[in-house]
């Protein structure tokens, strides 16, 4: 649908080199279950997990937002929908951030 909307946001022509602290503090719930790392993957192109099946801290702690986590906060924005976005990612979360990243370097 967003391919067709009147006001278009290009598409980065290659990923930003920037880190992006909000999966270190927040994540999105959709009318259906599915957990979203980020408000801005509207395509839900990265869905981390879905409350039907598991915990709220089963999600916030699985692999696959760890794996996020861990490239977002090290700048790497290289896989979908990350790869694309221009979102500077450092509004708010930089205390979050910097526990996330020492348990990384556990």
């Amino acid at each position: 649908m967003l391919k067709n909307a009147e006001y278009k946001i290009p598409e980065t022509s290659e990923p930003l080199k920037a880190t992006c602290t909000y999966p270190a503090y927040t994540f999105f719930i959709d009318y259906n279950g599915d957990v979203q790392m980020c408000s801005h993957d509207w395509g839900k192109k990265y869905i981390i997990g879905n409350l039907n099946n598991e915990t709220i801290i089963d999600i916030w702690c699985n692999k696959k937002f760890d794996m996020a986590r861990k490239n977002l906060l090290h700048g790497n924005r290289n896989f979908t929908p990350c790869n694309k976005c221009d979102v500077s990612g450092k509004l708010i979360g930089n205390k979050h951030a910097q526990e996330w990243k020492d348990k990384f370097q556990k």
